[in-house]
């Protein structure tokens, strides 16, 4: 990840293992286009559930306010998405 950088919705999503780096990119460039949210173009392309993008975010939110650190969150992230569980549970 990026030392010191905040942590990317994809590069998180990627990290936990939850989408492929290729499903990302071209997400991201389909987001471009359409000029909706990283996370929303997912979702709509069937990629990601509108939970796991709600523990994705709560989990960026945490890293990003330094309440928890980067590899606890993917880690978290992880779990949650195995076991189909809310990021605070899988914490």
């Amino acid at each position: 990840m990026n030392e010191g950088s905040p942590i990317l919705l994809g590069e998180m999503l990627v990290a936990a293992g939850m989408v492929g780096q290729n499903k990302v990119e071209a997400a991201l460039r389909r987001a471009g286009l359409t000029g909706l949210p990283l996370g929303l173009e997912l979702v709509l392309q069937g990629l990601l559930d509108v939970d796991m993008l709600s523990n994705c975010v709560v989990a960026q939110s945490q890293v990003r306010d330094g309440l928890l650190k980067e590899k606890a969150a993917i880690d978290a992230l992880a779990l949650a998405g195995k076991k189909k569980i809310q990021l605070k549970v899988a914490l």
